[in-house]
Order: structure tokens, then sequence, then C-alpha cells
């Protein structure tokens, strides 16, 4: 039997069931699960998705993809080592995905590979958690840092653990003043979670994301590119791309093949390190004084399942009724949008897939779909 371990957030260690007040942590597990084949069961005895599945049309007896197919073992959201020794068909040791998972080997192969923009270059600080067990030595440090950035940043900045998840836990500052109580209070803590990573707050335009499987043999195995959907108040809502009559997924945005090599790239330097099992890369293009707007290729590698290996899962899960219902034909792609809590009620020209669980159909997590992205714009 396959035991499933939903931890999201669980590279940053205590009890992950935590996190299942949330209720958007609760429907991304359930959709998560909906990715495997029948016979698979969640670790704390929450009910396998069957009406998800049927909603979706899909076939129980298969998985999403098929290197979901694996038999019997342990599969968890993040491959944490505080959950034992055993053996697991999609991760390698805990100590080989949390040191690519490291915010610090993502900076380090981008700047390798010469990804990382030109202007950006030389402005990141990567602190171990030897650095910050003097916090009066690691504040000089920072500010030193600080001091040596170009005037164009503003010296504006963010400081997050190299083990973090989904933005929590990062400190923001500005002006080019590194002592501030908010932030000496959180070197302690980031000397628990692998470090912390000094960088640059820019002005975001558009998050793009690649979600892939690196195999046990080191085939790396692009799934799709996607854009994480972010509310103005930096909420995350969803995945949002394009899908065709294949259920080949792509993000639309310009970028999208600069983003498709960075995230080979780093999948190839992961795997020469013995990683394999899912992976994401996050990148987003922002705005400079000038008025340019440059790509930051590489900003993390998630070394484990992220929302973007949901929503591919759940169209490929759908793809023959999709076929129908929206109206793939081949050589179209159509948007569509994971939304993990859409309003009840769409425009004419946006169609709604339920996926909240029965009784919860109204309001909730659905894949809207549209003809253009512009009509997803206006939700």
């Amino acid at each position: 039997m396959l035991e499933l371990i939903p931890n999201l957030a669980g590279e940053e260690g205590g009890d992950w069931r935590a996190h299942h007040s949330q209720p958007a942590v609760r429907t991304v597990a359930r959709l998560w699960h909906a990715l495997f084949a029948a016979g698979a069961r969640r670790c704390d005895d929450v009910p396998a998705p069957d009406d998800l599945l049927a909603a979706l049309g899909a076939d129980p007896a298969r998985a999403a993809f098929p290197w979901l197919e694996c038999g019997s073992g342990r599969v968890a959201w993040y491959p944490h080592p505080s959950l034992g020794s055993g053996p697991s068909p999609l991760a390698p040791a805990p100590d080989v995905v949390a040191r690519v998972h490291d915010k610090a080997f993502a900076l380090q192969v981008a700047e390798r590979e010469g990804w990382v923009p030109r202007p950006l270059r030389g402005c990141a600080l990567v602190l171990d958690p030897d650095d910050l067990s003097d916090a009066s030595g690691a504040v000089a440090r920072i500010q030193a840092a600080l001091d040596g950035w170009p005037d164009w940043t503003r010296k504006k900045f963010t400081l997050k653990p190299r083990l973090g998840s989904s933005g929590r836990g990062r400190v923001a500052g500005r002006d080019g003043v590194a002592d501030f109580p908010a932030l000496r209070g959180a070197l302690s803590r980031f000397a628990t979670v692998g470090g912390a990573l000094l960088e640059p707050w820019l002005d975001r335009i558009d998050d793009l994301s690649a979600q892939l499987w690196v195999s046990p043999a080191r085939e790396v195995i692009l799934l799709g590119t996607s854009r994480p959907w972010v509310s103005p108040a930096g909420l995350y809502r969803g995945q949002r791309g394009l899908l065709d009559y294949r259920g080949r997924v792509v993000s639309g945005h310009r970028e999208d093949e600069s983003v498709r090599e960075a995230a080979a790239g780093v999948a190839n330097a992961a795997a020469q390190l013995g990683f394999y099992g899912p992976a994401g890369l996050d990148a987003f293009t922002y705005r400079q004084p000038d008025g340019r707007e440059p790509l930051r290729a590489v900003v993390e590698w998630n070394a484990r399942f992220t929302v973007g290996h949901v929503a591919i899962g759940l169209l490929r899960r759908a793809l023959p009724r999709l076929r129908e219902r929206v109206g793939l034909a081949p050589g179209h792609y159509h948007a569509f949008a994971l939304a993990l809590d859409a309003p009840a009620d769409t425009a004419p020209d946006v169609e709604r897939l339920a996926l909240g669980a029965e009784g919860e159909t109204e309001a909730g997590p659905a894949l809207l779909f549209a003809r253009e992205a512009a009509a997803l714009d206006e939700l």
C-alpha cells in the first residue's frame, strides 16, 4: 500500500498537521491525494476523494502521472528527516533533498550558469547557521552587504529562511538599516532552519513556475510551466496557464522558454547530487527604475511537490472530459486557472469545474476555463 503524508510546509519542521487548520492547506492536500491511484491512503486517515475523481471523470485505477504508480511505500509532500527512515519510492534520503531544496543551492546554480540578472549580481548574501549564532556579527555582515548595494535597489531587502515555504518567516527591511528588533529576533529562528538568505526586495510583475519530474536514472521530464496566481495583497490563490488538446500546459508568458531552460538546468544540477523526485522552479519578472522588465529565472528550487504539480495532474485527470465540456480542439490553447477559492458565480464565457467535497460545490476550489486569458484576468 502507498501511504501519503500531506506535510505541506514540511521543510519548516515542527508539527505539519498544525498547518491543516488553514482551509487552503486542507484543500491542496485533498487535491494532491486525487493524483494517486486508488489504494493510496493518507497517514492522517482522511478518506480518499472518490467524489473528486468522479467529478473529473478520472480512472481511479490509474494515477495522474506514470511515475506516481509506484507500488508501495511512503510518499510525502516534502521528505523531512522527522518522518523517519521508511522507504520512499519518490525521493532520495532527506539529507539529499534538503541540500538541493536549500535556497543557497538555487542561487549557486544561477550564479554559475549566468541566470542572475547583471544588476543583481553580487547582491545576495548567504548566511549559514553558525553565522547567525552571533547576532551582532550577523547584523554587521548584513549591514555591510546592504551598504554595497547599488542605489537603484533603494536598500529595500528581504531576509528569508533557506528552507522556508510560501514566503513564510521572512523579514522585510528598508532604508538600508539592518539593526532593528524584528531582524535580530529572527536570527535564532533562521539558524534552526538551515540559515538565511539576504536579497533585494524587487518590484515583481509576473510570477512564473515550472514543474518537473527527475527520475532515479537522472532523466529530467518537464511537466509544464504555469503562472502562480497571487492576489494584490500577496495571498496565494492558485495556478494559471494555457492548456491544449493533448494536455500540454504552458504559462503563455513571453519568458516561458527561458524559464524552461533554467528549470532543466537546475534539475540536472540537482540530479548530479543524487536528487530524484518531483520538483519545481520559481521565477519572476521585475521592474527596474529604467523601465526594463528583466527575468529572474531562478528564484527558488522546490525539491518536492508543488501546487503546480497538482494543477497539471488534475488537468490530465480531467482531459478526456474537458475536451468535450470546454471544447478543446487541436491547434488551440484554452486559458485555465486552478483556483483554491473560486467564486460561485462566474462570467458566461468562463467554464467552472467544481473541485469541492460533496455538498461544497457552490464555492471553493475549482478549475476555471476560458477561450481567452482576459476572461480570467477579470476574476
